[in-house]
């Protein structure tokens, strides 16, 4: 299984509400697939995206893991659709 691992710029903070898109494109050829993490803490989508990959080699995603890596801190998700 092959794993792709970016870190973005802004770090997270505790009580605070985040928005987060995820664009994938699934490539064409070989190592062209893209992936981009967009955050913002007002609802509006930022033009720039906080990580990205540009030279995916993988299918469709199968699965992502967002959390915290400290214990003892929760995360609540509401997803929607546009």
């Amino acid at each position: 299984m092959a794993v792709a691992l970016i870190a973005g710029t802004t770090g997270l903070a505790a009580n605070i509400t985040y928005h987060i898109w995820v664009e994938w494109t699934k490539g064409t050829t070989t190592n062209n697939g893209t992936m981009k993490l967009f955050i913002s803490t007002t609802g509006i989508k930022p033009a720039t995206p906080d990580a990205s990959l540009t030279n995916g080699t993988g299918l469709a995603s199968e699965r992502m893991y967002i959390g915290s890596m400290t214990a003892g801190q929760s995360l609540i998700f509401r997803s929607e659709e546009h």
